[in-house]
């Protein structure tokens, strides 16, 4: 079971730990309970979801599994900076072009992601049946993965982005892929993995394991119906508005007072 929000170890330890408990046996304890093999765990395969990055799918009706590592950092401008706000039930990425001059619907990645928008869109239930449900992963520590949900493709823009900093500047094409990140408030905010495993052994029971949600938008293809939204308070404070003491984002801050200062 997977919960929204949570953080899951991708850390070698972890990954030794699932191998020894993982053989088609799931062991419940507290370790387990974090370990993000152990919870994506196959239960007719000793096999785990490895630790992957950018877009990947298995099978052809499994998932797909988006992953956005935001722990790398360098000097050199990141046009990959996704946006993450599942409790408001939408999800920014950027696809997997990064190369001038390509027509960025040809990458491995956009494809798959433009043939699940198709399919998300069709007004014909049985097409949106075949979709496949895509999961959320962020890394902002090594050896970490936090989980932000599932949905599909909601909208697509065809986008402009560089690379590079100052001379060094390299444009390309590339998508904007929004997701809408469906509920989970009918099973408890935990995701089933069993309903993944069912799909990957093309269970014939796989679609009534699936969330609540899921079903109700193949009926009748709803986002808004099926959107994750959290209640509480809708404006963030201070502190979560300022930038980290120290980070580009505060030295740029703090330009902008020092100049306006006196005026």
């Amino acid at each position: 079971m997977l919960y929204v929000g949570q953080t899951y170890s991708t850390s070698i330890q972890a990954k030794k730990y699932a191998e020894k408990t993982s053989n088609n046996i799931l062991e419940i304890n507290d370790s387990a309970q974090n370990n993000y093999y152990n919870q994506t765990h196959l239960g007719s395969s000793p096999k785990n979801y490895n630790n992957q990055r950018g877009i990947t799918q298995y099978s052809d009706q499994e998932c797909i599994i988006i992953s956005s590592t935001n722990h790398i950092r360098s000097d050199a401008y990141n046009p990959w900076e996704d946006e993450f706000n599942e409790d408001i039930g939408y999800i920014y990425y950027y696809g997997d072009n990064k190369t001038a001059d390509k027509d960025p619907a040809t990458t491995t990645g956009n494809k798959r992601l433009l043939e699940q928008f198709k399919l998300s869109h069709s007004n014909d239930p049985k097409e949106r049946a075949k979709a496949i449900p895509i999961l959320f992963f962020e890394s902002k520590k090594q050896g970490e993965r936090t989980f932000h949900g599932y949905g599909t493709v909601e909208s697509i823009k065809l986008v402009t982005q560089y690379s590079g900093s100052n001379k060094n500047k390299t444009y390309f094409s590339n998508y904007l892929f929004t997701f809408c990140v469906f509920s989970l408030k009918k099973e408890q905010e935990g995701f089933n993995w069993d309903w993944i495993d069912a799909r990957r052994e093309k269970d014939k029971f796989a679609p009534c394991l699936a969330p609540k949600e899921w079903q109700e938008w193949i009926k009748d293809g709803d986002f808004n119906k099926i959107r994750r939204h959290v209640y509480g308070r809708s404006t963030a404070n201070k502190k979560e508005q300022l930038p980290t003491p120290g980070s580009k984002l505060d030295i740029i801050l703090q330009k902008i007072y020092s100049h306006y200062q006196n005026n």
